[in-house]
């Protein structure tokens, strides 16, 4: 199951001719580790005929903080 939250918070400035908008975000904030893929399979027979698979994940980023400016004009 894939989930996150992600907080962002902005400040906008008008300038003469332009504006300036400054942000702080956060994506993931409670830092979950979510699987994004399958980097391996291993296909493992069994003694009765079953065969396993064994497979090992790969995770998006964790806590992930930026910060940024936008110059509209």
């Amino acid at each position: 199951l894939y989930h996150r939250l992600d907080l962002r918070i902005a400040r906008r400035v008008q300038l003469p001719g332009s504006a300036l908008t400054l942000f702080l975000e956060v994506l993931n904030v409670y830092d979950r580790k979510n699987v994004c893929c399958a980097e391996d399979f291993k296909f493992l027979p069994e003694p009765d005929g079953d065969v396993r698979v064994d497979r090992r994940e790969g995770f998006w980023l964790g806590r992930l903080p930026s910060f940024g400016l936008i110059w509209e004009f």
